[in-house]
């Protein structure tokens, strides 16, 4: 073959600590999470990469959409 397609999926649990000395206390929170991508490998060495990441959240929907380009000889 003349090129190679590898998908990817990793959900996990997003754990967030904060503290405050006006408070007096500290709050930990888990969240769920998951990241799915796909990369496109050329025999040249050069590979296409897209990647997606949402974070489930109370307040609104966090979420990134990246793209990259790598060269490995």
């Amino acid at each position: 073959p003349g090129f190679a397609i590898k998908p990817w999926v990793a959900p996990r649990i997003d754990v967030v600590r904060t503290s405050s000395p006006q408070l007096s206390g500290t709050d930990t929170e888990a969240r769920f999470a998951i990241s799915g991508g796909v990369e496109l490998s050329l025999l040249s060495g050069v590979s296409l990469r897209a990647t997606y990441d949402k974070v489930s959240a109370k307040i609104g929907k966090p979420a990134i959409l990246s793209f990259g380009l790598g060269f490995a000889p």
